[in-house]
């Protein structure tokens, strides 16, 4: 089983940053999905410290806007692929054909993404789309990807 860990959204909420590194699962994968930076680099350096097994990835949102991050990021996760993005670029708050389309596009079965500080788990044409919130509402997913390649995702929110 390998796990993904993703959040977004937080705007430097400091409390439910370190409640979510305190109460942080295993996983072999942490995903910041953008807004803000700072949040990204305080989950970079925590996860040295506290996990230095779990890689990190990080994508800019659109209140990111001098960032050095990238838009979007493809990798592989336990054989599957997986597209991240902020989502603004792809107009997710009026549909989500465009990140689907973008995902399926570029080989990935799994995208993951923020913008609308809205939770959602939802399939669109062989695409597993997730938002995990806002952090900053205390909101974050966990996917687990199983040995045949089966996608679980579970929308949390921390005490």
């Amino acid at each position: 089983m390998y796990r993904i860990v993703c959040a977004s959204d937080g705007h430097n909420a400091r409390s439910a940053r370190e409640d979510l590194m305190a109460t942080l699962p295993p996983c072999d994968l942490f995903c910041w999905l953008g807004d803000v930076e700072s949040d990204a680099l305080f989950f970079r350096a925590a996860l040295a410290q506290t996990h230095p097994n779990t890689e990190f990835q990080a994508v800019a949102g659109n209140c990111d806007p001098f960032s050095a991050l990238p838009g979007a990021v493809r990798l592989n996760a336990a054989g599957l692929r997986v597209f991240i993005t902020h989502g603004h670029r792809y107009a997710v708050k009026q549909t989500y054909d465009l990140l689907a389309e973008a995902a399926a596009g570029n080989g990935c079965r799994l995208a993951l993404f923020g913008h609308t500080h809205v939770q959602h788990s939802q399939w669109i044409n062989g695409v597993l789309l997730v938002n995990p919130g806002a952090l900053k509402n205390r909101e974050y997913a966990v996917i687990e990807i199983g040995n045949e390649g089966e996608i679980a995702a579970e929308l949390k929110r921390l005490a």
